[in-house]
């Protein structure tokens, strides 16, 4: 049997208390519910909530703003791999199907689809990176990304009340990969902004489910690499992956990992700001950091 897909981040779930769940919110938006509904693990921005057996609702607490651009992701007519369908939207919620699945799994065939997801999502080009709008356009272009991680983690690594060596170390390695913004792999396209094994399932149907475009923004693949590979790759997922991606998209070089985690210091920087002190997220950010630092 394969394995799951490693992914440490579930065990930070049972950390994070969940809001209760709201029915009169929820009815005040669809109607009267004659179902269970139960919480689901899913975006920090939001609340999802399963309506019985076939229904899913996504409550925007945190930024409404953001329904608009991830709708009309999730309504793209993707090729290669499953959204999602919306069955209703409002300022603040969409109402969507649920759609059966299981985990990722560490083989070669879940590899090659989300090689194949990654180059469908990145045909989309733009001329700098920074955050979409809800036609998915550039809105607002972003500062070069690791000198304005850097300074960042150089403020905490004065200012911050933990972990300062820390902080100051992935400064230093962020000023040192400046270099990389000019790899031919560093142009912006269109990234999912969290892809990673918490938003990537497998459908009832056989094919990848991609969930939780909230964070969609325009930036470098390296951005969606950092986060698929950050726990490590299992051999065949691996070389599912790398085989398809330089089929569909481009080649990676011998040393994309390292690369990619260059990009992903700028999101761990931030999970460690905001870990509980001695939480269990806390010590699996530090751990990453310490290799990726090494």
């Amino acid at each position: 049997m394969t394995a799951p897909f490693p992914n440490p981040e579930t065990r930070w779930h049972a950390e994070r208390k969940a809001p209760p769940v709201d029915r009169t919110a929820v009815e005040a938006r669809i109607g009267r519910v004659e179902v269970p509904i139960t919480p689901l693990s899913g975006g920090l921005a939001n609340q999802t909530l399963r309506i019985g057996a076939s229904r899913v609702m996504r409550l925007y607490l945190r930024d409404p703003a953001s329904l608009p651009k991830e709708a009309a992701l999730l309504r793209h007519p993707w090729r290669t791999f499953e959204t999602p369908q919306i069955l209703d939207a409002g300022e603040d919620y969409l109402l969507m199907n649920y759609v059966e699945h299981t985990p990722l799994l560490a083989a070669r065939e879940h590899g090659a689809a989300a090689a194949r997801a990654l180059a469908e999502i990145g045909e989309r080009a733009y001329e700098s990176s920074g955050f979409l709008d809800q036609s998915l356009d550039l809105a607002e272009p972003l500062p070069g990304f690791f000198e304005a991680v850097a300074a960042h983690a150089e403020k905490l690594a004065t200012n911050a009340t933990r972990h300062q060596p820390m902080f100051a170390a992935a400064a230093a390695r962020l000023r040192a990969s400046t270099h990389l913004a000019d790899h031919p792999l560093s142009r912006p396209v269109l990234l999912h902004g969290d892809f990673k094994a918490s938003n990537l399932f497998w459908s009832a149907s056989g094919r990848l489910l991609v969930l939780d475009w909230e964070f969609a923004f325009a930036g470098p693949v390296w951005m969606s690499l950092a986060q698929l590979a950050r726990w490590g790759l299992p051999p065949a997922f691996a070389e599912g992956f790398e085989t398809t991606f330089a089929e569909a998209y481009a080649p990676l070089p011998a040393d994309w990992r390292s690369i990619a985690a260059a990009h992903d210091l700028g999101n761990f920087i931030g999970l460690l700001e905001n870990s509980p002190a001695g939480s269990r997220r806390e010590q699996d950010v530090v751990a990453w950091l310490e290799r990726a630092l090494a």
